[in-house]
């Protein structure tokens, strides 16, 4: 709040004042610097004197609070205490809707109600003055005296020049201000003004209980911030489910009421108009299409209009005497009522605001702009007659009328909510209609620019899209066979090969091995034991171990023939050729692929690398089924004869470990060449197993292929085909870790 303080001194008295407080002021300062500080929790801000009858401010970049010389005059040094007290509480205790949870479209929303604003501060201010007096018990003294002195008057209200001068053009208080003010003033003096209007008395009545319970909710003395901020939210709590729905209802009278005092004055408009168009045939009845005043009430009503007109702007003239004269002179002169709010509190900056402003108010009210209709002035009989025009009027004259009821009164509210802003945390305050209407179009501003990113961002990935399948099909037409089903089976290729490498880690590199009677080196442990356990003689040394070189060989002969075009079985089982292929070839393990129908087709021998030449010869596998490949004979699968040459060619390329797998789905068919006794599968598969080495295993390609079992001494029979990828990536990484198992 803005406190009022007042002198009626001479010049030659103040000069002689000012000489003889040089002392007093720098310990006044010092001792209300301390309150700040202590109060606001603000250990950095100072409190200092500024010119006399310059006016009580916040200095946000010097981060101090200025006093007024002239509140210690007749020993008001308690005005300072209770300005720097209450300002440091509102920093102390007081939130932001934000700071309690409230989202910033909400808060806007509701900051744009009118009254809201005002409402809030009310009680907010009851709330820190209650913590600062539990903090301070002198703070209570000052605090009682500042406001036996505000509401000395019956139906006072909180006031500044600015918000005197609106109501002095409304020609009335407003419910919502009255309401408000009244709120203050019980928790001030314990009781309400004693000729309060009938609807005030009654919403005061109905919501006490609400704006008392609120006020009383605060913080311990000495709280962290999570507490402050939970009592500030409970305190809004209760604000809005219990005093704000019935302070609304206050509101919308105060918005009807207003609405018939616009009427008026643009009654008198026409009117004035009227006569200027004298010339013209008579009107009949109002341009707004609801009738017209009688004459007696018409001159009622200019009368009481030119009258007010009169009183504010002899008000008005007063006030730009004293400004002129302050401003030329730099100082103070002249007198006022100290019941009334004085312009030569302000700034000098603002001072000459002020003036300009009440300048343009003149003219305003002169020449006829500026609505000056005083409402309580009126008769009832006035009145009346007035909402039975209002009630005959278009819709929208009357949405019309209420536009401008609510502008002119919220005009009075962003005055009521600036002069009871807290002056130290206005970060925290409520906001004006002006500034909710600046945030709301940052807030449009920031939407429409992030629909226009979203916007964008859409037509950049719509065209990736169509981009990313326009390639999608360039690629899929360009690609080979191979590449198309090797993206397929990718995943499983990279976490088979990292497993598997795994495996031949350990293998790579020397390591110690324990429990030997004799090595490179003592195991300190087993010594240590071996001076309690004799025994321990033998396993006393560590051996390094020799890193083993990877000698592994694989050859994959798969089935080509006709069969295999059911089912998908050659397409499945192509792709569990590529895993085979890929995890091999990335691990450096030599492997050799071969198709067979009546003979063997080789694709890739052990000596050559996987490329992308012996990659795209692999896809004739797919085609060779369809006798539409190179060998074409695929009414043939002569597995005796194919699996001895495949084996007779590991023979030449041996390793230390050597697997031979055959793919099949279904029993031998030999071709007329080779369906002697000595291709019999049986007789080849128990010669290979005496005059070699080599692994075989046999893998029947989908149901019915039981028959592998009674060939092959190691078999996969009917294995399932849509999980052929998996099921040979598991295979292989068992045949390499566990190589005997396969013998």
């Amino acid at each position: 709040m803005k406190e009022k303080v007042f002198s009626n001194l001479s010049q030659d008295k103040k000069g002689e004042l000012m000489k003889n407080l040089d002392e007093k002021l720098i310990e006044i300062e010092q001792r209300l610097a301390v309150l700040a500080r202590i109060v606001g929790g603000d250990f950095g801000m100072s409190a200092k004197f500024g010119e006399y009858g310059s006016g009580s401010y916040f200095d946000p970049d010097a981060g101090s609070i200025v006093f007024d010389p002239k509140i210690i005059e007749n020993e008001q040094e308690w005005l300072a205490e209770f300005v720097a007290g209450h300002e440091g509480g509102h920093r102390a205790i007081t939130r932001s809707l934000e700071q309690i949870g409230v989202k910033h479209e909400k808060a806007l929303e509701l900051y744009e109600k009118l009254g809201f604003g005002y409402l809030l501060n009310c009680i907010e201010d009851c709330a820190d003055n209650d913590w600062v007096s539990n903090l301070f018990e002198k703070f209570r003294k000052s605090s009682d005296r500042n406001y036996q002195e505000s509401f000395s008057r019956d139906n006072a209200i909180m006031s500044t020049p600015e918000i005197d001068q609106i109501i002095g053009q409304l020609g009335y208080v407003p419910k919502f201000v009255n309401y408000g003010s009244e709120i203050i003033r019980k928790w001030a003096t314990g009781g309400y003004s004693q000729q309060l209007e009938e609807q005030v008395d009654l919403m005061l009545k109905k919501t006490e209980q609400g704006f008392e319970s609120a006020w009383q909710v605060i913080p311990e003395k000495y709280s962290k911030e999570k507490e402050r901020v939970e009592k500030a939210r409970e305190r809004f709590q209760i604000i809005f489910e219990k005093v704000l729905p019935e302070f609304e209802k206050l509101v919308e009278q105060d918005i009807d009421q207003e609405k018939l005092r616009q009427l008026a004055d643009e009654l008198l408009k026409n009117q004035k108009q009227d006569k200027l168009e004298s010339g013209k045939e008579e009107k009949k009845g109002s341009e707004r299409g609801a009738g017209d005043l009688p004459e007696a009430l018409k001159k009622e009503l200019d009368r009481k209009r030119q009258e007010n007109m009169k009183e504010q702007v002899e008000e008005i003239l007063k006030q730009l005497d004293e400004l002129n004269k302050s401003l030329n002179k730099d100082g103070v002169s002249g007198s006022f009522d100290s019941d009334d709010s004085s312009p030569l509190e302000l700034p000098r900056g603002q001072r000459h605001d002020l003036r300009e402003d009440l300048m343009k108010q003149q003219e305003g009210m002169e020449n006829g702009q500026t609505n000056v209709v005083p409402w309580d002035d009126l008769s009832d009989e006035l009145k009346e007659k007035l909402k039975e025009i209002f009630d005959k009027l278009p819709q929208n004259v009357k949405d019309d009328l209420e536009k401008k009821a609510k502008q002119t009164l919220e005009k009075l509210d962003d005055e009521l909510i600036k002069e009871g802003r807290s002056k130290l945390s206005e970060d925290e305050s409520s906001l004006t209609h002006k500034e909710v209407e600046d945030a709301k179009q940052v807030l449009e501003d920031e939407k429409e620019k992030r629909a226009k990113r979203q916007e964008e961002d859409k037509q950049r990935e719509d065209h990736k899209k169509v981009v990313d399948q326009a390639l999608s099909a360039q690629i899929e037409t360009e690609l080979g066979e191979y590449e198309r089903i090797y993206q397929e089976v990718a995943p499983l290729v990279d976490e088979l090969t990292k497993r598997i490498q795994q495996i031949f880690l350990p293998q790579r590199y020397p390591r110690w091995e324990k429990g030997y009677d004799s090595g490179h080196r003592l195991d300190l442990g087993k010594v240590m034991q071996f001076e309690a356990d004799k025994s321990q003689f033998d396993k006393l040394w560590e051996r390094k171990t020799i890193p083993k070189k990877i000698d592994y060989r694989f050859s994959l002969l798969v089935d080509l023939s006709g069969s295999m075009r059911e089912d998908g079985r050659i397409e499945q089982t192509f792709r569990g050729v590529i895993v085979l292929a890929e995890v091999l070839n990335r691990i450096g393990i030599k492997t050799e692929i071969i198709g067979f129908q009546d003979d063997i087709i080789v694709y890739k021998t052990f000596d050559k690398k996987l490329d992308g030449e012996i990659r795209e010869r692999l896809t004739m596998m797919i085609r060779e089924v369809e006798d539409e490949g190179e060998h074409n004979q695929s009414g043939w699968n002569s597995d005796g004869y194919c699996l001895q040459k495949a084996s007779q060619r590991l023979q030449k390329n041996k390793g230390k470990d050597n697997f031979l797998i055959s793919f099949s789905d279904g029993e031998p068919v030999p071709d007329s060449a080779h369906d002697g006794f000595e291709y019999d599968l049986g007789t080849i598969i128990e010669e290979i197993g005496k005059k070699t080495n080599q692994k075989l295993i046999g893998v029947g390609l989908g149901e019915g292929t039981e028959h592998v079992a009674d060939y092959y001494p190691i078999s996969l029979p009917n294995l399932d085909l849509k999980k052929m990828p998996e099921l040979l990536g598991a295979l292989l990484e068992d045949m390499i870790k566990y190589p005997n198992k396969y013998k």
